[in-house]
């Protein structure tokens, strides 16, 4: 009965949302018990966030002009490419461009444009979700463990960033790149170029193509790219080189590496340890980085050598993860095609590996407030969780590349020698 338990897809798809939903609920009880305590951080940074969809807004005031690399823009500042300005250039039109961003953050049209932007994310999201779902034949009710989690909710109020609109094409393009109709790997060309003209990191899902040997569609995904990434420079107020340099000044600007040592280098592993014994942070940040650094290219070599699918998803979306420059919360949403494969690939691993993979999914996805430094914070267990899952699956990839280095040379022991080659073509 228990080795049947660990091998059921229901039991883990009811165990992922209930443990989802049942934090959430709890984390709210908490939050309305204690309005002024660390529960909040689950809904907002800092339990006291006085500006929601920050990131959306700052893009909205940023291109408001179809000039958002201009030097003498004093707001806050994105380096996004110009397809995301475009993008959010409508509802810039719907906003008063007046006041300090907070100012503009509190009126009624800043409000109604947050809604009506979130409104159209979360459909397109849920619609690719959706999808993925039905290609691997998953009931409904596993779409609310991917609600109830603390990257979308919490990043959905918070910054209601592009990603997610990134985040849904990456989903389509999962979900049709390998379909047998042509139109079908036509949009899932185009879904991963619109992903990578949004957000740059998803252009390493175009790793998925090259050890099935899909290069025509790898092409023509690099063509759709690099219109996108170019083509909106085009429409901009500024000329095309003022408006790369200005980009380019904007990246520089910005500087300090992210992904996941971004995160031990702040308020995950590292960072508590720093204060209690060192009185001080980012001591570790060069040496955090170039191990990053690393890891990346480690990921992505172990991707193009795996055979097993799901193993080869997971090392690109965590090598996504790893990649500096990135916000670790919202790019957790690349790992929900890799989660969602997970449970339909159940059947073919092992149930206390099963167990394990999903437990360091789930406990990422969960919110875990914590108070120190006068701060309120969400402990992010998804840098440490996601760097245990690279770690089985570095061994797996070596371990599987050795048995099959094992079976071409078993295989090639088994062939008969080149003195009875003609007499073995006989017979067979």
């Amino acid at each position: 009965m228990r080795v049947s338990l660990l091998k059921d897809q229901q039991f883990y798809l009811r165990c992922f949302v209930f443990v989802l939903v049942g934090a959430w609920c709890a984390s709210f009880i908490g939050a309305v018990i204690d309005p002024a305590g660390k529960y909040t951080t689950v809904f907002c940074e800092g339990g006291g966030c006085k500006l929601y969809c920050y990131d959306f807004l700052g893009t909205v005031f940023q291109g408001v002009s179809l000039d958002p690399y201009n030097p003498h823009y004093s707001g806050m500042t994105c380096p996004y490419l110009p397809l995301t300005f475009l993008i959010t250039w409508p509802f810039a039109r719907l906003i008063t461009a007046t006041g300090t961003l907070s100012e503009r953050g509190m009126n009624t049209t800043a409000i109604a444009g947050c809604f009506l932007w979130i409104a159209c994310f979360s459909a397109c999201f849920f619609y690719a979700l959706n999808r993925l779902r039905k290609k691997y034949h998953l009931p409904r009710y596993v779409l609310l463990g991917f609600l109830f989690n603390l990257v979308y909710i919490r990043d959905c109020l918070c910054s209601a960033n592009t990603v997610f609109l990134g985040a849904a094409c990456i989903l389509l393009f999962v979900c049709c790149y390998d379909s047998e109709d042509k139109r079908e790997r036509f949009w899932a060309a185009l879904a991963l170029a619109c992903a990578a003209a949004l957000k740059i990191h998803p252009v390493l899902f175009g790793l998925l193509y090259l050890p099935q040997k899909r290069y025509k569609e790898a092409f023509l995904s690099t063509v759709f790219t690099l219109i996108l990434a170019i083509g909106p420079f085009f429409f901009l107020k500024s000329d095309f080189s003022d408006s790369v340099s200005g980009l380019l000044r904007i990246v520089e600007k910005e500087g300090l590496p992210g992904g996941c040592w971004g995160l031990f280098t702040t308020y995950s592993v590292v960072r508590p340890f720093e204060r209690i014994f060192f009185h001080s942070i980012g001591l570790f940040g060069d040496a955090f980085y170039k191990v990053d650094l690393f890891l990346c290219g480690l990921a992505a070599v172990c991707a193009l050598l795996q055979t097993d699918f799901w193993k080869r998803l997971t090392l690109v979306s965590i090598l996504i993860l790893f990649a500096p420059k990135v916000s670790w919360y919202s790019c957790y949403l690349y790992m929900f095609p890799s989660i969602m494969l997970f449970f339909a690939t159940l059947p073919t691993r092992r149930g206390i590996t099963n167990i394990a993979i999903l437990t360091l999914f789930v406990s990422g996805m969960l919110p875990f407030p914590v108070a120190y430094a006068d701060e309120n914070r969400v402990l992010p267990l998804s840098a440490l969780n996601m760097l245990l899952l690279l770690g089985y699956l570095l061994i797996s990839t070596a371990r599987d590349v050795l048995r099959g280095k094992r079976k071409e040379c078993s295989s090639c022991q088994e062939m008969p020698s080149s003195l009875d080659l003609e007499g073995y073509r006989g017979r067979s």
